[in-house]
């Protein structure tokens, strides 16, 4: 502030608030000079050390509008939609845009989108493509190169893999021979690697992938420090969640806070923070109703078919026993346990009520839900009327 007001050459303190700063009109500049105790028609070239600070601290105390936001650019939450449908393969996706917020004086926008479900990519990579991978790498233990070569495979996913094929904790990717290989890629494809998969987090600022000091990142920090149990995903204290889960954050800004001059990671601000810990809030809710209302089907149909197995049995016993029909009896055994586990056959809404119209299931806006094998769109939530037109 002091270096402002010498650099200021005439006019009076009023002046130089209106001028120098965003959002202050003549009656904030005068809230800020009272509160200072300094008058609106002082000059500022007779502003000493003691009012400066006397001003910078009404500065804080005093209510300012939040600076203009039409000069950051986010990317919205329907083209995040678009990219993560078209590049990563999942089940459900979702995405939320926070609203303009500042910190410092500087307006920035948080924007979160989520993709859960899909194959892994360990699973879909061919023999000959593991061949070649295996020949370029320069990591030192096959366990080493399963984790830098493949996104989201965490270190318990390895060793699943590396038990299954046999393989020693000190086995080298270079040393292994044609079966070797048919075994490792076998392993690869067949071994649940869900369960061990880590949240792959994919960080921008300003459209521009962050891809190094993943750790030092705000980013990175505040996700760590959600909850994502409550979500429905599996977390271990001070660590990201497990789960096949992809995760893109992007804050979008006139100055992102860099760590360093290399701009790699965008540094800890509370209100930044704050923005994205809701931004991640947001998204998890909607990524635990689906959960949740997924769970709670399978487990019906499951009850379901435990009953179907034995009704055939209990159908031909009872025919035995009192001679009635055993078809009769067969379907109205059918009947009534369809009945019972009703729950496999019907939706939950937003609220967790049930309903039967698989259309009227409300996520709100800004959610994809498609099939497992990505043949088919089952649900679509855009803002917009023709959704098809623009995922593909």
């Amino acid at each position: 502030l002091m270096t402002m007001l010498k650099e200021q050459k005439d006019g009076t303190i009023s002046q130089f608030l209106t001028g120098s700063f965003s959002r202050v009109s003549p009656a904030v500049a005068r809230r800020i000079c009272e509160a200072a105790g300094v008058s609106t028609r002082s000059s500022v070239k007779r502003i000493e050390r003691s009012q400066a600070d006397a001003i910078y601290k009404a500065i804080q105390v005093t209510k300012i509008k939040n600076p203009s936001t039409d000069c950051i650019s986010p990317i919205g939450e329907d083209l995040l939609l678009r990219g993560l449908h078209r590049v990563v393969p999942g089940e459900f996706y979702v995405a939320a845009t926070r609203p303009p917020a500042v910190y410092r004086g500087n307006p920035f926008q948080i924007e979160v989108a989520l993709a859960y479900g899909g194959v892994n990519s360990v699973q879909k990579v061919s023999l000959e493509l593991l061949e070649r991978l295996l020949e370029e790498t320069d990591a030192r233990t096959l366990r080493q190169f399963m984790m830098n070569t493949f996104d989201g495979l965490g270190s318990e996913a390895a060793d699943k893999i590396m038990k299954a094929g046999e393989f020693g904790s000190r086995q080298s990717p270079g040393k292994l021979d044609l079966s070797d290989r048919e075994r490792l890629h076998h392993c690869m494809r067949n071994v649940n690697v869900s369960d061990g998969q880590s949240m792959q987090v994919m960080r921008y600022a300003n459209r521009v992938p962050l891809q190094f000091k993943t750790r030092d990142c705000a980013i990175t920090q505040t996700i760590m420090q959600t909850n994502w149990r409550s979500y429905g995903l599996t977390q271990s204290r001070g660590s990201l969640p497990s789960g096949p889960v992809r995760l893109m954050v992007h804050m979008a800004s006139v100055w992102v806070p860099f760590t360093s001059e290399s701009k790699e990671a965008i540094a800890s601000y509370d209100e930044i923070q704050k923005e994205m810990r809701l931004g991640l809030q947001a998204v998890g809710r909607k990524l635990g109703i689906f959960l949740r209302r997924r769970k709670k089907v399978k487990q019906e149909g499951e009850r379901r078919s435990v009953f179907l197995r034995y009704l055939g049995e209990v159908a031909t016993a009872v025919s035995e026993l009192n001679g009635c029909d055993r078809e009769d009896l067969l379907s109205n055994l059918h009947r009534v346990a369809k009945r019972v586990t009703k729950e496999a056959d019907t939706k939950l809404d937003k609220s967790g009520k049930k309903i039967t119209d698989e259309s009227k299931i409300d996520y709100g806006n800004n959610v994809l839900i498609v099939d497992a094998d990505h043949e088919q769109t089952l649900i679509t939530h855009l803002e917009k009327a023709d959704p098809q037109k623009k995922l593909f």
